[in-house]
């Protein structure tokens, strides 16, 4: 399988987690009215999942523009790079801000892994970006994105489950 046909798969399987979520969501709420929780958790995913279909094609659209080779991985390992500090910029806030809502349906220990994963996430494509270590390559920038998915499924896997007290 080469590169782009598997991010076109991951591109696949993330917006069709982002759709499932908020079907699963929707279908589980109890009258009109949206708990922070579920409300929390629907931006958590959707920013995720379509963060990282979005992320699938910018390799591909850089091969359309001509960029060949490495300099693919490379600029598509910085996009993900920016990305991902503009996700934590962007989740940290509202996660601290909401914490006192969310609590019970949000494990405490989910920031603790949450937040280093997303360094590892974030190293991981900025030494790919750089090619310090290694050279740049589309391994280290697909499990990148496998790994960025681990938060929506996690997320999608618990709504069942988890409910918030109302």
């Amino acid at each position: 399988m080469e590169a782009n046909d598997a991010l076109l798969a991951l591109a696949q399987f993330s917006l069709a987690l982002a759709g499932f979520t908020g079907v699963v969501i929707t279908f589980g709420l109890r009258g009109d009215d949206w708990h922070a929780a579920d409300s929390f958790r629907t931006w958590r995913a959707l920013v995720s999942s379509l963060g990282a279909a979005f992320l699938c094609l910018v390799p591909i659209a850089l091969q359309l523009l001509g960029v060949a080779g490495e300099a693919v991985w490379r600029w598509s390992s910085a996009v993900f790079s920016l990305h991902s500090i503009g996700w934590v910029l962007l989740d940290a806030p509202q996660h601290w801000r909401h914490r006192a809502t969310i609590r019970g349906v949000i494990p405490g220990w989910g920031p603790a892994i949450l937040y280093p994963g997303a360094a590892v996430i974030f190293s991981a494509q900025l030494i790919n970006a750089l090619g310090v270590w290694w050279r740049p390559q589309a391994g280290v920038y697909f499990l990148g994105l496998v790994g960025f998915l681990i938060l929506p499924a996690v997320i999608f896997a618990r709504i069942p489950f988890v409910r918030p007290k109302r």
